[in-house]
């Protein structure tokens, strides 16, 4: 999904977790998820002739109890970038 924030566009990667066995929810973001996420954020600026627009890689961590109640949403802004991979 993508959102805006000002003249920014922002496309947000949402990870939810039930439970801490598997990990964090952010601990799911692998080097080749952030390369894939890159690459589709790239063919949609390129799709949309916005490849001169300012854009950035949002991740939403979305922590549930093994019951399935929430206990945390932790929003990493500029989480992937071109750098990191």
């Amino acid at each position: 999904m993508f959102a805006e924030d000002g003249q920014e566009l922002v496309f947000v990667e949402v990870k939810a977790r039930r439970g801490v066995a598997f990990g964090l929810p952010e601990d799911a973001l692998t080097i080749r998820k952030r390369r894939k996420l890159i690459e589709v954020a790239s063919f949609y600026l390129d799709l949309h002739t916005s490849s001169d627009r300012s854009w950035r890689i949002d991740v939403v961590a979305v922590q549930f109890s093994s019951s399935g109640k929430l206990e945390e949403i932790r929003i990493y802004k500029h989480a992937v970038t071109e750098i990191d991979i």
